[in-house]
């Protein structure tokens, strides 16, 4: 993870371009080649993917260990307002577990290991910020599914519970302007911390996880035609 903040850290004072401003205009021509002036509107999409650092509670962490994950999400915004979807797949392990949970399935318990997609769905508010950052702050609900993967036979058996709980975060992004009106390369860095419930799947589990984000995105405003006068 260091490696990941090193890299971030230096690669964004050298991509401050001009500031960061839905406002702007361009002209464009029809099929029939009459100028039209077009803006962006209040409207945009964001896609994105990156690397998650999971570190949960003591309790849960000493079942399945710390994780490494994945994040892809789209976020849509009207004006500063954003709603936003993520999927969240475990991919690999920071730390190793350093004891067994049991689970009514047969198979052997000790060459069990727990993974625990997740899913979240936030509301917040992105501000602006001077060379070309923004701030979002944002709240809204996760949910985790849980799964048994046997280290041996790679078998996955599903477990049929999900955790439903809090995310509460922020995300710095930094853009990066593109060529045409509207579109802008973002780098992210995400931070959250979760209320996941997972008492609620197993009494031995906690209910505290805490995850930083790394990544890019796309993040792009519908046109919409300027009025002629």
């Amino acid at each position: 993870m260091r490696r990941f903040l090193i890299i971030f850290t230096l690669i964004l004072p050298c991509l401050s371009y001009a500031q960061y401003d839905r406002h702007q205009s361009k002209i464009k021509f029809d099929k029939n080649r009459n100028e039209i002036k077009v803006s962006e509107s209040d409207y945009g999409l964001l896609l994105g993917a990156g690397r998650s650092f999971n570190y949960y509670d003591k309790k849960t962490s000493s079942y399945k260990g710390n994780t490494l994950g994945l994040t892809f999400k789209l976020d849509a915004y009207y004006k500063n307002f954003f709603f936003g979807l993520a999927f969240k797949p475990t991919t690999g392990s920071l730390t190793n577990q350093t004891d067994t949970i049991y689970f009514d399935i047969s198979v052997p318990h000790e060459t069990l290991s727990l993974n625990d997609p997740k899913t979240t769905i936030v509301i917040g508010y992105s501000i602006d910020l001077p060379y070309n950052f923004s701030f979002e702050p944002y709240i809204g609900l996760l949910t985790t599914s849980f799964f048994a993967t046997d280290e041996n036979s790679k078998e996955i058996t599903e477990l049929n519970h999900k955790a439903r709980g809090v995310t509460t975060g922020f995300s710095i992004n930094k853009y990066i302007r593109l060529r045409s009106i509207g579109e802008y390369l973002v780098v992210y860095l995400n931070n959250n911390i979760n209320y996941s419930n997972y008492s609620s799947f197993h009494s031995s589990l906690g209910n505290s996880l805490y995850s930083l984000e790394i990544g890019i995105a796309y993040k792009g405003w519908f046109l919409k035609k300027e009025k002629q006068y």
